[in-house]
This record gives structure tokens, C-alpha cells and sequence, in this order.
């Protein structure tokens, strides 16, 4: 984990900026101990694609698949009769300039009439709005933002039906950071991500009205300084960052009562055997 400044927790594992070449190894190796990918934030640097992301310790089995949309689309309809739903998606710009996607699964067991679905490169501007799945009533999960090969903001959303109340909200950093204090009085932040264009940022986040855990929200820090504060004692467990240079955001998240359709997302812990 020192490689890509990150931390081998009791119940979680988190990087930063690890090659993004070395995620699926890590993913492999990590995945007979019981880890499991829950986010994956891929971004460009001058050395290369790099990778903040989280695993889970969990007796629920998860998987990583990386791939064209049309691939990603077509694996999750497959895996999806295996008992397997996205947890999370992420698009990003290869080496060749193409468009590709990671997805983040995970075998979970869902409320009767619950479908998970996911809508990938989703262009973000004018009066273009973010098309949804065709079952009507969706809340989004989470909201990934990045930028395509020609400069053009995309975004990458898995959804959760039936539809709850959720609120997402995109905008610059002082805005977002009001949004998000109003917002958090009344709902959960469930994600969180961060593009980069020149001096131009974008921060996103999706919320839902849960009531059986509690949010800590940090933003602002150094790389260094999130690896001190995840190392201090606290029943947290991170769920979402977005980095950066010189800036990470970290949603750890604190659970009380849980479900076992919940576990497959990072809001609440996993079924644990003892």
C-alpha cells in the first residue's frame, strides 16, 4: 500500500495514487483475504493514470471489471444472473485516448423488487440532462465525474430502484461546500468526486435521507495529512474519495443498524461472519 500512499486497515484498505496498471493485481491479490473494491476514482497525472481507491473486508464476494462501455454494459447484464450488482463505475481516458470503464461488483442480497443499474458516459453541460435507466424511479448511488479525450465533462452513475429521495449536486468548490453542509442536515452523503480541467474544478456529491449511520466529511487536506487522520481510532470506515493535487476528499462513514441489502454499497458494513 505505500506505493500509492495508502493504509492497510483492520477493516478496510485505501490508495491514493497508485498506478493504475497495478489495480486489478491488487484487487486479486487482496481478494483471497476477503477484501473487496468498493470505489475506484481513476485520474490522469503527468506520470501516467493513477487510481484512488477502496476495499472493504467482507464476506460478500466482489469483483472488478475493466472495459469499453459497451463491454462493461454487456458484463454487468451477464453477472447481474449471478447475483452480482454494480457497486461502483468509473470512466477514464487510456493511454490511446480511448474511453474506458472500470466496474466495481459486488454479490449482495436485495430487497425483493430492488434492480441496480448503471448509465456510463453521460455528457455533463448545457441543457443535456443525465439520462437515467429506462425503469422509471431511480435514485442515484453514486455520480463520477471525468473528462473524455476531447476536453468534454462525462459522468459514469450506477442507480438503485425503487427510487428514494436522494439530491446530487455539481458545481465549483465554495458552492459545493455550502450544498453540502445544508444538504447534510437533512440527508447522507453517499460519494463524492472531483475532476480537474486548468484552474476550472468540479465537485460532485449524491446524498440520501438514511437515519441508521452517521457522516464525517473531510475535504482540504494533504495526501499525508488524510493518511494520519485514517490512521487515528475511530468505528469508521472510508467510502468515497476524489484526489487532487494536494487535495483529497474522504467520506468515512458510521454505522448503526444495518440491512444485508445495504452491505453491497459503502454505507454500512458487511454481514461478517465471526
Amino acid at each position: 500500500m505505500n506505493v500509492g500512499k495508502g493504509l492497510l486497515g483492520e477493516h478496510f484498505a485505501i490508495v491514493q495514487t497508485l498506478p493504475f496498471s497495478d489495480l486489478v493485481p491488487l484487487t486479486e491479490a487482496l481478494k483471497p483475504r476477503r477484501w473487496r473494491p468498493v470505489r475506484v476514482r481513476p485520474y490522469p497525472t503527468a506520470e501516467g493514470l493513477k487510481v484512488a481507491a477502496i476495499w472493504y473486508y467482507s464476506v460478500v464476494e466482489g469483483e472488478l471489471f475493466d472495459g469499453t462501455a459497451e463491454e462493461v454494459e454487456q458484463h454487468h447484464a451477464t453477472v447481474k444472473a449471478n447475483g452480482f450488482t454494480a457497486v461502483d463505475v468509473a470512466g477514464y481516458v487510456d493511454e490511446n485516448k480511448q474511453v474506458r470503464h472500470v466496474l466495481v461488483l459486488a454479490k449482495a442480497k436485495w430487497d425483493a423488487g430492488t434492480n441496480i443499474d448503471i448509465s456510463l458516459h453521460q455528457i455533463i453541460g448545457g441543457k443535456t440532462p443525465i439520462k437515467a435507466p429506462l425503469e422509471k424511479g431511480c435514485a442515484r448511488q453514486t455520480y463520477q465525474l471525468y473528462y473524455g479525450p476531447e476536453g468534454q465533462l462525462f459522468t459514469n452513475v450506477v442507480w438503485r430502484h425503487p427510487r428514494s429521495t436522494f439530491y446530487a449536486y455539481r458545481g465549483g468548490r465554495t458552492l459545493w461546500e455550502k450544498e453540502v453542509a445544508r444538504v447534510s442536515e437533512t440527508q447522507k452523503l453517499l460519494d463524492v468526486s472531483i475532476v480537474a480541467k486548468a484552474l476550472a474544478n468540479n465537485y460532485a456529491a449524491t446524498f440520501q435521507p438514511f437515519n441508521d449511520f452517521t457522516v464525517t466529511e473531510i475535504h482540504g487536506k494533504t495526501l499525508d495529512e488524510n493518511l494520519l487522520e485514517w490512521q487515528k481510532p475511530k468505528p469508521d470506515r472510508p467510502a468515497s474519495e476524489s484526489p487532487l493535487p494536494a487535495m483529497a476528499f474522504i467520506t468515512p462513514f458510521r454505522c448503526g443498524t444495518t440491512t444485508q441489502s445495504r452491505s453491497a454499497f459503502p454505507g454500512c458494513p458487511d454481514q461478517r461472519s465471526t
